[in-house]
């Protein structure tokens, strides 16, 4: 059984390279863990703020022009990189993991730095390197004094896990990070800026739907690499075409946004025991969300009307017509589920309906935020375990805070009604949720709640008895699935009447309710 850290046979190749050893040669004095032998470089780099930088241009095109160049720069990375004599571990997702020889750590890094800055336009490569001796990375760390390499950690030879040399690995390249000083180009008022960064100095004209733009190199270059993503995974070519018609007098002034993002993926990883075991967890999880994706697209016909701005690991952002938010979204869920499942891991989303004119980055910082309450819903819940929750908002204007706090009563009320619009819930219960709207009908059901919501304001004893005189006398037209207290004190009024604040649900239920009207053709 090989307890190898890192593939045994490529430290072999390395090292022959370095010495002119034989391999059996190699292994015995790997075995010996003998100090005479050549250093080997781990090398790691990273891209940072990689989704500030796809959301760093207004531009739709541009966009996704930086997408494709981060995932060109993977694919060239893991062919290029093994060419000049290292052992890619892995690289994806503006990522990867190596081992070289030190002499030709220097090169490769040169190439990294070189190939990123002519592959990814306006993006920063952070790149890592540590040399450690060559049977560390067979048998794990050895603990040593004065600040070198892990003395902050146990003493992990013979017994060290990758995971351990993967979490010293991770903070290097932190601090790599912390070191770097990000500069821009001042601009002054005589100078135009850029129209889709509006960061840089705008140098070119391009004219596009009748419209004329000024834009920096970057933002030009990315629009021209945007071209060939779009056309490989037959998304939309622009906000408008996320419809489900082509007439621009039908079609909808929203559409839909979804963002997923794994939970617990720190206590995944700490579990791996070798390089072989983290790479098949990483291309598991990117092939649970891809495959995940594909039958997204596939079961609900969504060739040529969305986008995915960002997909890689355990990250996706998905655009998809208002029409077909909610069918996508179960679709997809079902699926990442029983990946993440079987991987030990949950997920999170943020979900919402978003105006077409607002600009792409504002949209993305939106959903984001939803993505992040949802996250602390999870965590909050069960923070070793949590579980797939979900925050949604329909957003009807061009607000860009989609954590909205709403009270019901007067502040000078004792007995005060709350609402936290965007929190997030459950999967569970958010598709019961949806499951209870399907029932009752979209439109009759926001009926229903317009007059609950007029009861919101009254004492919340008074409000429940009022709530349940409306659903006395409506109990014939509405089939909830679900009894009338059940109800009230699971959406309308959440917790003990007596409290000095009480929860609700209402006003998220209602905006479920106009989402879900989209659903059936009803625009909003």
């Amino acid at each position: 059984m090989n307890l190898s850290l890192f593939d045994k046979e490529a430290v072999i190749r390395i090292l022959a390279k370095c010495t002119g050893s034989t391999d059996e040669e190699l292994r015995r004095r790997l075995d010996n863990r003998d100090e005479s032998l050549p250093k080997i470089c781990v090398l790691s780099y990273d891209v940072p703020s990689i989704k500030r930088y796809i959301f760093s241009t207004s531009d739709f095109r541009g966009m996704f022009g930086a997408s494709n160049a981060l995932s060109r720069f993977d694919s060239l990375a893991t062919e290029e990189l093994e060419k000049l004599g290292s052992h890619v571990v892995i690289a994806a997702g503006g990522t990867g993991l190596l081992i070289c020889s030190v002499e030709d750590s220097k090169i490769i890094t040169d190439w990294l730095n070189e190939s990123f800055s002519k592959n990814v336009p306006g993006a920063k490569l952070i790149v890592s390197r540590v040399n450690l001796e060559p049977y560390e990375l067979i048998y794990g760390l050895k603990k040593r004094g004065n600040g070198t390499p892990i003395e902050d950690l146990k003493d992990l030879t013979g017994t060290g896990e990758f995971s351990d040399l993967f979490e010293w690995l991770s903070t290097k390249l932190r601090e790599r990070r912390n070191e770097e000083i990000f500069s821009s180009f001042l601009l002054t008022e005589e100078i135009q800026r850029c129209e889709f960064c509006s960061r840089e100095a705008a140098q070119i004209k391009i004219e596009s739907y009748d419209e004329v733009h000024y834009i920096c190199p970057v933002c030009k270059e990315k629009r021209d690499l945007a071209n060939e993503l779009i056309k490989n995974r037959k998304m939309a070519l622009s906000i408008n075409d996320i419809d489900v018609t082509e007439d621009p007098e039908s079609q909808n002034n929203l559409f839909g946004v979804i963002y997923i993002d794994g939970n617990n993926l720190g206590n995944l990883y700490s579990k791996i025991r070798d390089e072989r075991d983290y790479r098949e967890k990483s291309q598991a999880i990117e092939r649970c969300v891809s495959e995940s994706l594909k039958k997204a697209i596939v079961e609900n016909k969504l060739e040529g009307t969305y986008s995915t701005p960002i997909i890689g690991g355990d990250d996706l952002l998905l655009f998809v017509p208002a029409a077909k938010l909610f069918a996508v979204y179960k679709t997809l869920t079902e699926s990442i589920n029983n990946g993440f499942k079987a991987l030990g891991i949950g997920f999170c989303c943020g979900m919402a309906l978003v105006p077409k004119k607002l600009p792409v980055r504002f949209i993305f910082e939106v959903v984001e935020e939803l993505l992040k309450s949802a996250k602390k819903a999870a965590y909050k819940a069960n923070y070793s375990n949590p579980g797939n929750y979900v925050a949604f908002r329909m957003l009807l204007q061009n607000s860009l805070n989609p954590i909205q706090e709403h009270f019901f009563t007067a502040p000078g009320v004792s007995h005060r009604v709350k609402e936290t619009l965007g929190k997030g819930f459950p999967m569970s219960e958010f598709e019961e949720i949806l499951r209870i709207i399907r029932i009752d009908d979209p439109k009759k059901f926001s009926n229903l709640l317009q007059k609950i919501i007029s009861c919101m304001a009254d004492d919340p004893l008074v409000a429940k008895l009022n709530m349940r005189y409306f659903y006395a006398h409506g109990e014939k037209s509405h089939d909830l699935g679900m009894n009338i207290v059940e109800m009230i004190n699971k959406y309308f009024l959440i917790g003990d009447t007596s409290e000095e604040e009480i929860e609700s649900k209402v006003l998220t239920l209602m905006e479920l309710s106009k989402a879900m009207s989209l659903q059936n053709g009803v625009r909003a």
